[in-house]
């Protein structure tokens, strides 16, 4: 029987980042399924060998470690239906799994399958913009909003953001493909600012300002310095527009998930999946998650829960800072960062079918997944005979 082979996996790794378009999540979920889920499957057999050497690192082991605590968590969890969340676990798993073996693949590959997610999704970004101020002729104040998946345009903005800092890392050769970069950069950064979310502005500003660290070219200083000028004269001219909604209930809401988690029992958390209500004065209709990725975990995974997945997450960093000067370890830095910021205005379910949140947290570990294995792929090839 010919043995599958890890290259057979980048349909499904395309679809992983772009699927997020189609029309349902179902559809998403259903090709995910046939083109990674088990073909990845399959491949934990002929690639064994990777599986051993991934559970001897310690970005592994602490993505054990956090998931085995996870599905500890179902044991007081109040959640009704316990092997719903198990499922969810094992496509968070599968794909992971799936995106350490890509990294058994040459470099250039990989480099492009981004580049072409990124590209895909500024033209839908592009659409979306035409959609709302020209088709539908929305106020330029107004927020810009998609179809489908995408309809949520502050939930959509984490996927366009990963995209945007993803892509800003990755600036090709040649006259003319930088000036598709650029166009792409600007329709997605366009977007970024009219879906009006000011977590997704600051951490956006964060990489921009900060990519001169490890971005040495002068194009990135220069970018960096407008950064700061631009965001500075839109303060000046329009303060009514980055400063409307004010904080939107996020510091009522941490007070009240503070409260919740120490209320209970702060190390244990509620358990993987368990529903809860967060009540703010202001606003008669209670919240489900109190939008903020870390308190989230902390409420439903405990203390225990959050030190290893901060744990993890800092691993992923540290990786990214070690390859700062590799196109794909540039790439994860700055998706890490926006990630790592991001997450603290708007987060939830972090156990989940593929959805946006997958952009602040999955695929950001699963790069470095690759990212780690790519390392040794000139020392340390794929075996896949037999031990």
């Amino acid at each position: 029987m010919a043995r599958l082979q890890p290259h057979l996996l980048l349909p499904g790794a395309v679809c992983l980042l772009v699927g997020i378009g189609l029309p349902t999540s179902n559809l998403y979920h259903q090709f995910l399924a046939i083109l990674l889920w088990i073909p990845g499957l399959a491949m934990l057999w002929t690639c064994r060998s990777e599986l051993r050497q991934l559970l001897r690192s310690a970005l592994g082991v602490s993505l054990l470690a956090f998931t085995a605590w996870s599905l500890a968590t179902l044991f007081w969890s109040s959640v009704d239906d316990p092997f719903r969340q198990f499922k969810h676990v094992l496509y968070v798993v599968l794909s992971l799994w799936a995106m350490r073996l890509l990294g058994t693949l040459p470099q250039f590959p990989l480099e492009r399958m981004l580049r072409f997610a990124a590209y895909f999704m500024a033209g839908l970004a592009g659409v979306y913009l035409l959609k709302t101020y020209w088709l539908e002729g929305a106020a330029w104040t107004a927020r810009v909003t998609g179809v489908w998946q995408l309809e949520h345009s502050i939930l959509a903005a984490q996927a366009f953001g990963f995209f945007m800092v993803v892509l800003y890392n990755l600036k090709p050769d040649g006259a003319r493909e930088t000036g598709v970069w650029a166009v792409a950069l600007a329709v997605l950064l366009a977007y970024l600012v009219f879906a009006q979310s000011k977590g997704i502005w600051i951490a956006l500003a964060a990489v921009l300002v900060l990519a001169p660290l490890w971005k040495r070219e002068r194009l990135y200083t220069v970018l960096s310095a407008g950064c700061l000028l631009g965001g500075g004269a839109a303060l000046w001219l329009a303060p009514e527009f980055a400063l409307q909604r004010g904080l939107s209930y996020r510091p009522e809401l941490a007070e009240e998930g503070l409260k919740l988690l120490l209320g209970g029992n702060p190390f244990l958390g509620l358990g993987m999946g368990s529903s809860f209500q967060l009540q703010i004065e202001a606003i008669a209709a209670p919240f489900d998650h109190p939008h903020n990725l870390l308190l989230d975990i902390a409420l439903q995974l405990g203390l225990v829960g959050l030190v290893l997945w901060v744990g993890a997450w800092l691993l992923v960093g540290w990786l990214a800072w070690r390859m700062w000067d590799v196109p794909l370890g540039s790439a994860l830095l700055g998706a890490w960062l926006f990630a790592s910021l991001a997450v603290l205005s708007d987060g939830a379910g972090l156990w989940s079918k593929p959805q946006e949140i997958w952009f602040l947290t999955w695929i950001p570990i699963g790069l470095a997944l690759a990212l780690e294995r790519l390392q040794a792929w000139r020392r340390q090839p794929l075996d896949h005979s037999p031990p």
